[in-house]
């Protein structure tokens, strides 16, 4: 395994960093715009989308649902899967 550079590195800090933030503008949209995330079963295959039609991809939604403000709203249909509808919990004061 090849030793990374500083330039490797930075490079890859800098695209984590990028989905990390893309991550968190997303959920605060949720929150602002009260949208929910959603799996379109279609017949080319399945597709995240938001509430408002919006595709969001699958690497995007594994860090989404990570998130500890994003919650499940409904069941999989199976162990191991991730749920169909997300939505991000707000706390009412």
């Amino acid at each position: 395994m090849p030793i990374p550079t500083a330039a490797s590195l930075r490079r890859q800090r800098s695209k984590i960093d990028a989905q990390r933030k893309y991550v968190e503008r997303l959920v605060e949209r949720m929150k602002r715009e009260n949208l929910s995330l959603h799996l379109c079963l279609q017949p080319d295959g399945s597709h995240w989308r938001l509430s408002n039609g919006r595709v969001v991809q699958d690497a995007t939604v594994r860090r989404l649902v990570q998130q500890h403000e994003v919650i499940g709203c409904g069941d999989a249909l199976f162990d191991g899967v991730l749920g169909q509808v997300y939505r991000v919990a707000t706390s009412e004061k």
